[in-house]
């Protein structure tokens, strides 16, 4: 009998995995795992929270773990700005996936969130790492 539900329990967990792994992959952009030194090669101000990530296009209602809205950001000059409606988004933000939630956890990027809602975009450029080191193979994996 206990055989018999852990079977069942392990059977579900199992399951629930695959789903959201097949949900998360629709988000794929790029097509191998990234090092730390890779992603600040794409990303000047990698902060160096991830290890490893995959870079993917996701939700920008999916992250979770935002500071309050900031008002103003500082630009690469070290001039303070408002946020104007249409300002491109030149780098990836920093997550975690969390697959028990299936959202992300936001490490960086709080500003550029902001500015991807004001301007109406649903998806955003992320590096996402993901939990455990099997995802990425069985995301990466071309079927």
């Amino acid at each position: 009998m206990i055989k018999q539900v852990r079977s069942t329990v392990l059977r579900e967990l199992l399951t629930e995995s695959l789903e959201n792994l097949r949900t998360i992959k629709q988000y794929l952009v790029g097509r191998r795992k990234l090092s730390q030194s890779e992603m600040a090669k794409i990303s000047p101000n990698f902060t160096y929270s991830l290890s490893h990530a995959i870079l993917m296009q996701i939700p920008v209602d999916k992250i979770v773990g935002l500071d309050p809205e900031p008002s103003s950001w500082v630009d690469d000059k070290g001039d303070n700005r408002q946020y104007s409606k249409g300002e491109n988004i030149k780098e990836p933000i920093e997550v975690q996936y969390d697959e028990d939630q299936n959202q992300f956890d936001l490490m960086n990027g709080n500003h550029r969130i902001k500015q991807a809602k004001l301007n109406g975009d649903s998806t955003i450029l992320a590096f996402v790492e993901l939990p455990r080191p099997f995802m990425y193979d069985s995301i990466l994996r071309p079927y």
